[in-house]
């Protein structure tokens, strides 16, 4: 087990306003902490797809960090189409990011037909078996939406160009992976995202008072969601 950082600065979830979809044909997964057991009975979560890694089951049963519950919020008040969630909690009993359950998921995600799938973590060592995982749903065609990362209190943002050491990010070789990195609310690379010319993709990175990469990995992920939906 590797210790991931997540791509978000401050967490204050508002559980007041969602989406009311039914089950879709957009099936997207998102692999992180967790959904509140509240947002579990609002959203549409798919028929298939989805595990607690925590607690061993189907069910989503908590989401004690909030991280999860938040992308969640994100993606669902933004999706305009048809859709369904597949939640994966990643999370092992000591509240760290369990990379086998991170493998585990990614590749349930692709076997169940995700069309989606949000990675809203980073970290700074590789691990083969996840980018196999990766590389395993980039083949079949999903499209993988990762976070830039952070800055932290130990690390500044880093040009990727010159540093590549955040990963899921700096995996390389996945033609349907996309880096997604954090706007300001002036349209500005924000201080805190990593950067450089291996970003795909920009969104703003605030939602209320949360900030990070990985607010704007979830905006990535809705806005492909859209798109593809509409076609």
């Amino acid at each position: 087990m590797l210790k991931k950082r997540w791509g978000v600065i401050l967490l204050s979830i508002g559980l007041s306003i969602y989406s009311s979809f039914s089950e879709g044909q957009q099936r997207i997964a998102i692999v992180d902490t967790g959904l509140n057991p509240i947002l579990y009975n609002k959203l549409p979560i798919c028929n298939t797809g989805g595990f607690d890694y925590f607690t061993n089951t189907k069910k989503i049963y908590g989401d004690n960090i909030g991280h999860g519950s938040l992308m969640a919020t994100i993606i669902s008040k933004k999706v305009k189409v048809k859709y369904c969630l597949m939640i994966y909690r990643v999370i092992t009993p000591d509240f760290q990011m369990s990379e086998d359950a991170i493998v585990k998921a990614i590749l349930d995600a692709a076997n169940n037909n995700a069309d989606v799938i949000n990675l809203s973590f980073s970290g700074e060592m590789f691990y083969k078996p996840e980018y196999r995982a990766m590389m395993y749903a980039s083949v079949k065609g999903i499209r993988i939406n990762v976070a830039a990362g952070n800055s932290s209190k130990y690390n500044k943002a880093k040009n990727l160009d010159k540093f590549c050491t955040a990963y899921p990010a700096c995996y390389k070789g996945l033609k349907n992976k996309r880096i997604i990195g954090a706007l300001d609310s002036h349209g500005k690379v924000a201080p805190y995202s990593n950067y450089g010319k291996v970003v795909d993709e920009w969104y703003n990175g605030s939602w209320d008072n949360d900030k990070g990469s990985s607010v704007s990995s979830a905006v990535a992920t809705a806005v492909y969601i859209n798109k593809k939906g509409e076609k």
